[in-house]
Formats: structure tokens, C-alpha cells, sequence
């Protein structure tokens, strides 16, 4: 309860995958700073926690680097609905091609 993780709160795992490391990294940190953007935007009355760019605990799989953002926040519409969007805008970004995103909510790994 402490540390705010599941059952406490929910942990989004936003996994970029893509066959150049540094394009997956570049996407990682871009999408972070747009998270960060959009959290100060909503004026939430927490702040989600995101942890990352990290390596998925398997780096390489398929010729294919993983790396990993996770984020700490209740399981809300709002959320979701702005998880909707950061995977649209990262599928309509020509910078992103190359390198797909998954958004999964308390996975298991």
C-alpha cells in the first residue's frame, strides 16, 4: 500500500518494441514527455508516478529491442481515454515508423 502498486493502484505498461534501438528509445522518451505534459494539462489531483525508459527484462526478442514505460494511477475513464490518444498520436507520428506501442494495465511478467 506504501508503494502504490496493484491492488492499491493500477500499473499501465506502455512496451515499445522496434528493430532499431535508438528509434525505440527516441519514441520512449517522446512519449513520456508528452505523458508528463498531458498530467500537468488534466490538473490531476495526484500525480501518476512514471517510472522508465526502461529494458524489458528481455532486451532483444526476434531481432526486436523492448523497452518499457510504467505508470502508477488509478484505473480510471480519464486515464483511459488519454492512453486512447497518446496511441493514436503515436501511430499518426511519421517520426514513430518503425516501432510499435502496446499499452497493457496490470500485466503480468
Amino acid at each position: 500500500k506504501l508503494r502504490n502498486c496493484p491492488p492499491f493502484e493500477d500499473l499501465f505498461t506502455l512496451a515499445f518494441s522496434g528493430e532499431r534501438e535508438t528509434a525505440v528509445l527516441a519514441a520512449c522518451r517522446k512519449t513520456k514527455k508528452q505523458l508528463e505534459i498531458a498530467f500537468e494539462r488534466q490538473g490531476f489531483q495526484f500525480r501518476p508516478s512514471i517510472l522508465g525508459p526502461a529494458p524489458a527484462p528481455v532486451v532483444k526478442l526476434n531481432n526486436r529491442y523492448r523497452y518499457r514505460l510504467m505508470i502508477l494511477c488509478e484505473n480510471r475513464k480519464i486515464m483511459r481515454r488519454l492512453f486512447s490518444g497518446i496511441l493514436t498520436c503515436f501511430q499518426k507520428d511519421e517520426e514513430n515508423r518503425g516501432v510499435s506501442l502496446f499499452i497493457d494495465v496490470n500485466g503480468i511478467e
